[in-house]
């Protein structure tokens, strides 16, 4: 089976660990597919997320806000979810315009993808900074 078939099928079935390497093949594949952009789109949203998630929601994560860090120094693995967030450092949306304007430069394909980074905050931190209640 093709990575992309399997990556495909994990994605949307599955909880089955890829690497880094397969999810960015599967990317660079899909920016090539000439198909409804709605649909690439779609999928490149959902890789996006599997990328920034690749070690972990919260613990895989390299960068964490002072504020994040104090919550994981007092409060339990299992207790994260309530208290704190995983934030892409770069927008999903600015991740896809910019993968489908470089169309079939792998190039700039590939610099767009080391730029899939996340990040955890704090959910008050979190609300603050982008101005929700």
């Amino acid at each position: 089976m093709s990575v992309l078939r399997r990556v495909a099928s994990g994605v949307m079935v599955n909880r089955k660990k890829y690497t880094l390497s397969e999810l960015y093949e599967v990317i660079e594949k899909i920016c090539l597919l000439k198909i409804n952009m709605d649909i690439k789109k779609r999928l490149l949203n959902e890789l996006i997320w599997k990328i920034s998630e690749i070690n972990g929601k919260y613990n895989g994560v390299r960068y964490w806000t002072e504020k994040a860090l104090e919550v994981k120094r007092k409060r339990k693995a299992s207790e994260f979810p309530k208290y704190l967030t995983h934030e892409h450092v770069f927008s999903r949306k600015y991740i896809k315009e910019e993968l489908v304007e470089a169309k079939d430069d792998m190039g700039i394909i590939k610099e767009i993808l080391h730029k899939i980074q996340a990040c955890v905050v704090e959910k008050k931190e979190h609300k603050e900074d982008l101005g929700h209640k």
